[in-house]
């Protein structure tokens, strides 16, 4: 994300088997989509689970997004998918639309006219 290294750390229920191959992966993933905002990201907590247990079912696999930031209280994020895969770019990428949302409440728009800069009428 920047020069100091975010700490991700990937959870999975016993029915996801992760394996190193596939946690590096979900980590790159994770690290891509959010890497604009490691300057204020801390740790990111990723929980994986199977809802249906053994049994199919579409979109069943869901992916958690915990994502402690300064100065601000933790942004979770949800995504369910047809694979944990899937659930974990989606999740990603909830997580930049949320904090862009985020950061433009916290910072406005420059120059654009809100209620409270109108002039009455």
């Amino acid at each position: 994300m920047d020069d100091r290294q975010v700490q991700i750390l990937i959870h999975a229920d016993a029915s996801i088997r992760l394996s190193p191959d596939l946690t590096q992966g979900f980590e790159a993933e994770i690290t891509e989509a959010l890497g604009r905002f490691g300057d204020s990201i801390q740790r990111i907590d990723v929980h994986l689970r199977d809802i249906s247990g053994p049994h199919f079912e579409v979109n069943d696999k869901e992916c958690g997004l915990r994502i402690h930031a300064a100065r601000r209280p933790p942004i979770v994020v949800k995504e369910r998918a047809p694979s944990s895969a899937l659930a974990v770019t989606g999740a990603a990428h909830k997580a930049v639309r949320v904090l862009d949302a985020a950061r433009e409440q916290e910072h406005g728009h420059p120059g654009t006219a809100t209620i409270r800069t109108l002039p009455a009428d």
